[in-house]
C-alpha cells in the first residue's frame, strides 16, 4: 500500500498520524508493507524520482483531496496502483459515466483507521479484475489529450440526447460471375430469401439502457453501434400473441420435425453471413462453396481474395444466396474481420477454404450462438498451458479449452469493429508480420471484452480437408510463432484475459433414446 501526499494534504496526515503508525503496526502483524511517499517541501525531488517506482510495485495508492489529486489519480491508473481515494467530496472524472467502484475504492477520511483491514478484505480475483479495469478505463477515456476530447464529446452527446456517427465499415470492391446451379442437399431448415438484420435500431437505448455497459465494461468508441451483442430479449410468450409476434419463428410442439421448420430461441428470424477467408486455391474454394449450397439461415457468402497478384475466379458454383468477392489492396489475415459493409446480418460465421463441416453442424452452432451472441461459438478448440515459467499454445486433446479457431466460428459483427477500430494496432501488426494468429488476437479480444470463454459445438477438435495438399499447422514454426503471439498479447494487455471453460454443447436430444414416432433434434449432434 502506498499513501501519497502532498503540500495541500499535509495538514491531513498529521491529523491521521496516529492512525498511520497503527497502519503500519497492522501491516506488519500481516507481512503487508506501508510506504509513505511525501511528495512535498524538501522531498519533493526524492518524491518526483521514486514516484513511478512505488506506484508500480504497489498494489493500492492512497489518495488524499488536493489540487494534485488529477494528476496523482491519472498516474496510479497509467501504472496499475488501485487509487484509493481518501475523500467523499472529490469528483471523479467522468463519474457520470464511469462507474469507478469497479476500478477504485473511495472511503470516508473518518474510516481512515479502518483502512487496513477494507482493503485487506479484497480477495486476489477482485484486486486483478480493479487493476484491469482501472487499465480500461484510462486506455479508452483518460490516456491522453486526442482521448480525453472523445470521452468528453460522447459524454456531452449523450446527456444531450445527440446521437453519435455511425460506426466505420468498409466498402469492397466485388467481381465475378456465376456458374451452373448445383443439385439440393439436405434440408435442416427452411431456404428462405436473404434477410438482413435490422441496424441502427440501439441509437439512443445505447446511450440509456445499454449506456453503463458501454461505458464500464465494452468501452465506448464514439460511433453509434450497428448492432448491439447484449441486447435484451424479449419474454419467451413474445413470439405468440398477434401484437408482439411479427418476424418470429416459433416452435411448434414436437420433436427434431418440428424443430427443423422454425428457428425459434426467444428472438425474431434472423440469418448469418459467412466470411470465407482465400489465398490460391481454387478448387479448395469451389469445394467449400458447393459444401454451402441450400444451407438454411444463410444470408450471403463474402470471399475475402487475399491474393493479390491476380483477379478471383470468373467462375463459381452457383448457390441459392448472393456470393460476393472482396479484392483487397493487401494479403493480411486481418481483412478477416474487417466490418465489410455488405456484411449485414449480426451473425458471421467466420471459415477458412479448406473446413470440412456439415451443414448441421454450421446449423446447429448457429442457434447455440442465437444464444450467446457476446460469445464465440465454434468447433476446432484449443487451450494455452503453463510449462515451466511461460504460458504456450496446446493443440492436443484436454478437457478443458480456452480458445476456438476462428476458421470455423461464429461470432458478433460487433466484435469486428473492436478488432478493427479499438484493438491495439500493436496486435495487428504483429499478425501482419507473421501471417498467423490473428485467431488468438480475436479470442483475446473477446474474452477482454466479456470476460467470458468462448463455446464449443460437437466434438470435431480438428477439422482436416482431405483434398488439400498442404497445411500451415503442420509447420513446426507455425506452433512456435503461436507461442510468441500468447507471450505479446498478454503483455499488450497487461495480463492473459483468456478464460477457461470445461463443457461443450451438444443438441437436447442427443443420445437419448426416442420412441419411433420421434426424431432427434439433429441426425447426429
Amino acid at each position: 500500500m502506498l499513501i501519497v501526499t502532498s503540500d495541500e494534504s499535509e495538514g491531513i496526515v498529521p491529523f491521521l498520524s496516529i492512525d498511520v503508525s497503527r497502519l503500519n503496526i497492522s501491516a506488519l502483524y500481516t507481512d503487508d508493507r506501508v510506504q509513505i511517499l511525501n511528495c512535498s517541501g524538501q522531498f519533493n525531488a526524492y518524491c518526483c524520482s521514486q514516484q513511478e517506482t512505488f506506484m508500480r510495485d504497489s498494489s493500492f495508492c492512497v489518495i488524499f483531496n488536493s489540487k494534485n489529486f488529477p494528476r496523482l489519480f491519472w498516474e496510479s491508473l497509467r501504472l496499475g496502483c488501485i487509487p484509493v481515494v481518501a475523500s467523499m467530496d472529490v469528483i471523479l472524472p467522468f463519474q457520470a459515466n464511469l462507474d469507478w467502484r469497479l476500478a477504485s475504492v473511495r472511503i470516508a477520511l473518518a474510516r481512515f483507521p479502518e483502512l487496513h483491514f477494507i482493503l485487506r478484505s479484497f480477495d486476489m480475483p477482485e484486486v486483478l479484475e480493479m487493476r484491469r479495469m482501472g487499465r480500461i478505463f484510462f486506455e479508452h477515456y483518460l490516456s491522453d489529450r486526442s482521448v480525453v476530447i472523445r470521452t468528453l464529446l460522447a459524454s456531452l452527446r449523450e446527456r444531450l440526447g445527440i446521437l453519435s456517427p455511425a460506426q466505420d465499415v468498409v466498402n469492397v470492391l466485388i467481381s465475378g460471375k456465376q456458374c451452373c446451379a448445383l443439385s439440393p442437399a439436405c434440408v435442416l431448415g427452411p431456404i428462405e430469401a436473404s434477410v438482413d438484420s435490422p441496424a441502427f435500431l440501439h441509437n439512443f437505448s445505447s446511450i440509456n439502457m445499454y449506456s453503463y455497459r458501454y461505458w464500464n465494461i465494452v468501452g465506448i468508441s464514439g460511433k453509434s453501434p450497428e448492432f448491439i451483442p447484449f441486447s435484451v430479449d424479449p419474454p419467451s410468450e413474445s413470439e405468440f400473441f398477434a401484437d408482439s409476434n411479427i418476424g418470429f419463428r416459433p416452435i411448434k410442439p414436437g420433436s427434431g420435425v418440428e424443430f427443423s421448420k422454425a428457428l425459434g430461441g426467444n428472438r425474431i428470424r434472423e440469418q448469418f453471413t459467412v466470411v470465407l477467408l482465400t489465398y490460391n486455391r481454387d478448387s479448395v474454394l469451389s469445394t467449400s462453396l458447393e459444401r454451402l449450397h441450400r444451407l438454411p439461415y444463410l444470408n450471403k457468402v463474402i470471399v475475402i481474395w487475399n491474393n493479390i497478384a491476380r483477379e478471383p475466379p470468373g467462375a463459381w458454383p452457383r448457390l441459392h444466396v448472393p456470393v460476393e468477392f472482396i479484392k483487397v489492396p493487401k494479403n493480411s489475415l486481418n481483412n478477416r474481420f474487417v466490418p465489410w459493409n455488405r456484411i449485414r446480418t449480426e451473425a458471421v460465421l467466420s471459415l477458412d477454404d479448406d473446413v470440412d463441416l456439415e451443414q448441421q453442424e454450421i446449423i446447429f452452432a448457429f442457434r447455440v450462438w442465437r444464444e450467446n451472441r457476446h460469445r464465440i461459438v465454434g468447433f476446432p478448440a484449443r487451450y494455452h498451458a503453463r510449462y515451466g515459467d511461460q504460458m504456450y499454445y496446446n493443440s492436443n486433446y484436454t478437457c478443458q479449452l480456452s480458445i476456438i479457431l476462428t476458421g470455423a466460428a461464429f461470432l458478433h459483427k460487433s466484435y469486428l469493429h473492436a478488432y478493427t477500430h479499438q484493438m491495439p494496432q500493436a496486435i495487428r501488426q504483429h499478425v501482419d508480420d507473421v501471417t498467423n494468429c490473428e485467431d488468438i488476437a480475436m479470442n483475446f479480444l473477446v474474452a477482454h471484452l466479456t470476460r467470458q470463454s468462448p463455446i464449443k459445438t460437437t466434438d470435431k477438435w480438428t477439422l482436416k480437408c482431405p483434398t488439400c495438399s498442404e497445411s500451415l499447422w503442420r509447420d513446426q514454426s507455425h506452433f512456435r510463432e503461436r507461442n510468441d503471439c500468447i507471450h505479446l498479447f498478454t503483455k499488450i494487455y497487461g495480463y492473459n484475459p483468456l478464460k477457461f471453460t470445461q463443457y461443450r454443447a451438444d443438441s437436447v436430444l442427443f443420445k437419448t433414446d426416442l420412441p419411433p414416432d420421434r426424431q432427434k433434434c439433429f441426425r447426429s449432434i
